[in-house]
């Protein structure tokens, strides 16, 4: 009787091992083929920032504001990522110390520089799917993968989105725009500005007089490489530029010439003042706020400027890479980005689209 007891239990033994040993191997059969979103993703350290930038990184104050909220920071060039697929699964990491991007709370292009237009659609991607804060997904992972492409483009998604601003015509390229001041004149009048299709931190922006001023405005070396905007000038006293964090105007700020001659943008402003936010106009702040949706960022600066005869205001830029850390006010500018930062990180949010 004890025999066959014994015996029986030996056969059931076998059959559940057998059977636990077969599940196993289609577990891991089949894990290879489930796809990486359904994975276990990294465990993150949710007090930590990445900060990647293109050319030079001018961001100091922000990481210092970031470490007085105990935020751990790394700063890495774009250059020093590395983009890896092994057995099917990706991985994307910095080169100095090889820690995987998902392992960061949140992810932030800084700056602008970048010279992979795919990097930021390719991150977007990456973290969106290992569930990870990437600033300015929305933005950053549209058509060619870098917030808006051109002023062009943004002008023309603001005025068809309601938005006012400056009467503006694409220029031909060089070697045959140097014959359109005429015409450029009679629509604009003088002066009238002339600026670079693609953003250059005020660089090569020019208010030009008369047809010398335009010629050599986009005839100067280099110029057949960028394209150019002929645009309308508002006479105006000063520009602002406004903060748009989160869907809130935190920071104004008023940029001026202090003799009235120069267009005042991040190149040509020689005088700025800090503007109380509350203080500020509502409607403004508002046209801010609905300019960075419009685009997907929850971080950006808004540049607007007030006609001085018909008190109108007109949106001249929207800036997605806003240099925070750097230019006038950096602190301020810090602290309201490293207060967002910490907010994000502490909500355990999965990802940063638009205001939400």
């Amino acid at each position: 009787m004890h025999f066959w007891l014994i015996l029986t239990g030996v056969v059931v033994a076998i059959a559940v091992a057998t059977r636990l040993w077969k599940a196993a191997q289609l577990g891991i059969a089949w894990a290879s083929r489930t796809p990486v979103s359904a994975r276990p993703s990294h465990v993150a350290a949710s007090r930590s920032v990445l900060i990647l930038y293109g050319g030079q990184f001018s961001g100091g104050a922000l990481v210092s504001a970031l470490r007085a909220r105990g935020i751990r920071v790394v700063v890495r060039s774009v250059d020093e990522l590395c983009v890896d697929i092994h057995a099917d699964r990706p991985r994307i990491r910095e080169r100095l110390q090889h820690r995987d991007l998902a392992d960061f709370g949140m992810v932030q292009l800084h700056g602008v520089g970048f010279v992979q237009p795919s990097l930021p659609a390719i991150l977007a991607a990456y973290l969106s799917t290992h569930r990870r804060t990437l600033v300015n997904r929305e933005g950053l992972a549209g058509a060619g993968g870098v917030a808006a492409p051109s002023k062009l483009h943004q002008y023309v998604q603001l005025a068809l989105a309601g938005e006012n601003v400056p009467d503006t015509s694409q220029l031909p390229p060089r070697g045959r725009a140097a014959g359109c001041f005429d015409e450029l004149a009679d629509r604009f009048g003088t002066p009238f500005v002339v600026k670079p299709l693609y953003p250059a931190a005020g660089e090569l922006t020019e208010l030009v007089h008369d047809e010398q001023d335009f010629t050599r405005a986009v005839e100067r070396p280099g110029a057949h490489r960028m394209g150019f905007l002929a645009q309308r000038h508002v006479p105006n006293n000063g520009t602002f530029l406004l903060l748009v964090v989160d869907g809130d105007v935190p920071v104004v700020i008023h940029r001026c010439s202090t003799d009235g001659s120069h267009i005042t943008n991040r190149r040509h402003a020689s005088h700025a003042t800090l503007f109380e936010p509350e203080a500020f106009e509502p409607q403004v702040k508002e046209t801010a706020v609905r300019c960075a949706a419009l685009f997907g960022y929850d971080v950006a600066t808004v540049t607007v400027v007030q006609d001085r005869g018909n008190r109108s205001w007109s949106i001249l830029g929207v800036n997605g890479h806003p240099p925070v850390g750097g230019g006038p006010f950096a602190l301020e500018t810090s602290r309201a980005v490293a207060d967002y930062a910490s907010r994000r990180l502490r909500r355990g949010a999965s990802v940063v689209t638009g205001k939400g």
